[in-house]
């Protein structure tokens, strides 16, 4: 067998600490690390799909008021819990197990919607302060629990790949979707 997005209790390491089922390596995991590539790719997609759209309504309301206030909330929020849950997705991870922290991080993301159409519809301030946030949650927790993920199938002499394919793959479909989004 190979590592996995796994529950509690599967393809847990022995006693000494040891997994004798797992197999590191790109051709070893070939289907799970494409899994992995595949979905560090939609993460960066939620980004630029909630991000630029974001940043423009928050422009065009600095713009009315004459600041740029929109702008630079957003960039706190956002960046504030983006931070706090990639400290906290590794602790997540040894406790809830991968793929529940994974499935948490894309229910947060879900949340996004409501939040941003109550702030757009409604014009609501606190509102799309409470998108900003979710999609930081989301954002730190996905791509941090994606990250250790592929750093288990690749193995621990391959953790820069492992960082690299995920956030190359991410941040690439991010920059793909901006002319689509904008």
């Amino acid at each position: 067998g190979s590592v996995s997005l796994r529950g509690e209790g599967e393809n847990q390491p022995d006693e000494g600490g040891a997994n004798k089922d797992v197999r590191h390596g790109v051709r070893q995991n070939a289907g799970q690390v494409a899994l992995h590539v595949v979905v560090a790719a939609l993460i960066g997609l939620v980004l630029r799909l909630v991000l630029l759209p974001e940043a423009l309504s928050a422009r065009q309301r600095a713009t009315k008021k004459g600041s740029s206030g929109g702008e630079v909330d957003f960039l706190i929020a956002f960046g504030l819990s983006k931070a706090l849950s990639n400290l906290v997705a590794g602790q997540l991870v040894g406790i809830l197990g991968r793929r529940r922290t994974c499935l948490l991080g894309w229910s947060l993301g879900l949340a996004l919607i409501p939040a941003i159409a109550a702030g757009a519809l409604y014009d609501n301030v606190l509102a799309l302060h409470a998108a900003h946030c979710l999609l930081g949650i989301h954002q730190g927790i996905t791509w941090a629990t994606n990250i250790v993920c592929l750093m288990d199938l690749l193995g621990p002499g391959r953790c820069g790949l492992a960082s690299g394919l995920s956030n190359a793959s991410g941040y690439f479909s991010s920059a793909v979707a901006a002319p689509v989004v904008s």
